[in-house]
């Protein structure tokens, strides 16, 4: 996946560097236009195997969502001000 290739250089020099990059897939769902049933159209390539029409609706599958980003407070020395 080519994301995960640049992130760690996509990062250098910034408040991310050092941070871990998570990918979720989401499934591929995919509804024909023909016949209307739901499938998978990366597992069947793009081919409605119910009824063989390559007219579909990608209703998942394709999304590319940030969906957090964790950014670790920095460490305050306990001893500093004390004196």
């Amino acid at each position: 996946m080519f994301i995960r290739e640049v992130y760690p250089s996509a990062c250098e020099d910034t408040v991310l560097e050092g941070s871990e990059l998570e990918i979720e897939t989401i499934p591929a769902r995919g509804k024909c236009r023909s016949c209307r049933r739901v499938y998978d159209p990366v597992k069947f390539r793009c081919e409605c195997p119910h009824c063989g029409s390559r007219d579909y609706e990608l209703l998942s599958g394709g999304e590319f969502l940030i969906k957090e980003i964790a950014v670790p407070e920095e460490e305050v020395p306990t001893d500093a001000g004390d004196e």
